[in-house]
C-alpha cells in the first residue's frame, strides 16, 4: 500500500473509533438524564480506558503480537491494565473526588472490578483494531496481487504485437523489392493494425468488431504474402456489435495458423478461420494444413500459443474453453469465450 493510502486508512479507522467514543458517550449522557457533572465525570474516567486501547492498538500489536511475539504482548497487556487500573484509583479519583482520599488503600480487587467494569469496551477496541488491520492487509494483497496480474498481461500483450509487426514488415518488404501495386495497399493495412496496436489495444477491453477487423487486415496481409500458394477463407456470423473482448487475444491463433502451414507447406496451403456470436458466447475456430514429414503438429506448446493460453487463464478464468485437435495434414483449433 502506498504512504498516501496508508494515511487515508488511518485517517478512517481513527475517524470510526472517535464517532464509536461519541456515540457511547451521548448514550451515558441520555441514560443519566443529561447530568453535565456525571457525563465530565465519565467522560475523565473513559478517557483513561481510551488510552489504554491506544496503547494496546498502536504500539503493543504491531511491536509484539503482529510479530508473533504472543508472551511478550500478554505480559505488557496485563501490566497496562494494571497501570490503568492504578492511575484510576489513585489518581483521577483523587483529583474528581478529592472528598473521600485517605479513606483507605486502593485494594486489588477493586481493581479488577474497575477493569472488568470496563473490559467489553476494552475488547471491542482491541477486536476493532485486529479486524481493521487484517481487512487492510487483505486490500493490499490483493492491491499486489492485482497490479502483478497487470504487468504480467501488459508484457503477454508486448510479446505479441512485435512479433505480427516483424512479419507484417517482412511481407511488404518483399512486396516492394518487386515493386508491386499492391505495396501502398499494404502499408495502409498494416497502418491501421499499427494506430490499433499503439492507441486502442492499451485498453483492457475492446469493441469485438474492432478486433475482428484488425484480424481481417492482418489476415489479408498474410495473404498476400502467401503468393497464390493456397487459399484463406475467413467467415464472421453474428452481430458483433455490443460486445467487448480482451485486445489481441485471437491473434496469436491466426498467426499460428499461417506460420505452420507456410514454413511447412510450399502450395496446397488452406487455412479457414470461422467466428461467431450468439447470445454472448464467442466462438472462434481455425483449421489449416501443414506437412507432418516437415513440420510438428502446431500444437499449443509455442511461446506464442502459451502466451494466449496464459492471457485466457488470467483474463477468462472459468469462462473460457480451448480446443485443439490434429487429423492427418489438419490441425483444428476452437476457442469459446463467455463475454457476458
Amino acid at each position: 500500500m502506498s504512504a498516501a493510502g496508508y494515511r487515508k486508512a488511518i485517517l478512517n479507522e481513527k475517524f470510526i473509533l472517535l464517532l464509536f467514543w461519541i456515540v457511547y458517550l451521548a448514550d451515558y449522557f441520555y441514560k443519566h438524564h443529561f447530568d453535565t457533572w456525571k457525563l465530565w465525570v465519565h467522560f475523565v474516567f473513559t478517557l483513561n480506558y481510551v488510552v489504554l486501547i491506544a496503547f494496546i492498538n498502536y504500539f503493543l500489536l504491531p511491536k509484539f503480537f503482529y510479530k508473533r511475539k504472543h508472551l511478550q504482548f500478554f505480559l505488557f497487556t496485563f501490566l497496562a491494565f494494571f497501570a490503568t487500573s492504578f492511575i484510576e484509583e489513585n489518581v483521577l479519583e483523587n483529583i474528581v473526588f478529592p472528598a473521600t482520599c485517605g479513606c483507605g488503600p486502593p485494594s486489588f480487587m477493586g481493581t479488577l472490578r474497575e477493569i472488568g467494569d470496563f473490559f467489553l469496551y476494552i475488547f471491542l477496541g482491541v477486536g476493532f483494531k485486529i479486524a481493521w488491520d487484517a481487512l487492510e492487509r487483505q486490500k493490499a494483497y490483493e492491491l499486489v496481487k492485482k497490479e502483478k496480474l497487470e504487468a504480467e498481461l501488459k508484457f503477454l500483450k508486448f510479446q505479441v504485437s512485435p512479433h505480427m509487426l516483424f512479419n507484417s514488415l517482412n511481407s511488404i518488404y518483399s512486396f516492394a523489392l518487386h515493386s508491386s501495386p499492391k505495396t501502398p495497399e499494404m502499408i495502409l493495412k498494416l497502418s491501421d493494425i499499427m494506430r490499433y496496436l499503439l492507441y486502442e489495444s492499451a485498453d483492457e477491453l475492446v469493441s469485438l468488431s474492432k478486433e475482428l477487423q484488425v484480424l481481417k487486415d492482418y489476415v489479408y496481409l498474410q495473404e498476400l504474402a502467401m503468393e497464390q500458394r493456397g487459399s484463406v477463407r475467413f467467415v464472421q456470423k453474428g452481430v458483433a456489435d455490443g460486445y467487448f473482448i480482451a485486445p489481441l487475444i485471437l491473434l496469436s491463433f491466426v498467426e499460428n495458423c499461417f506460420k505452420h502451414s507456410m514454413d511447412s507447406q510450399i502450395n496446397n496451403i488452406e487455412i479457414n478461420i470461422y467466428s461467431e456470436v450468439q447470445d454472448g458466447a464467442f466462438t472462434f475456430r481455425t483449421e489449416n494444413t501443414f506437412s507432418p514429414a516437415k513440420n510438428e503438429p502446431p500444437g499449443l506448446g509455442g511461446v506464442g500459443l502459451q502466451n494466449a493460453r496464459r492471457r485466457l487463464e488470467l483474463l477468462y478464468p472459468s469462462k473460457y474453453t480451448l480446443r485443439t485437435e490434429v487429423l492427418d495434414k489438419l490441425y483444428k483449433l476452437e476457442l469459446t469465450i463467455n463475454l457476458v
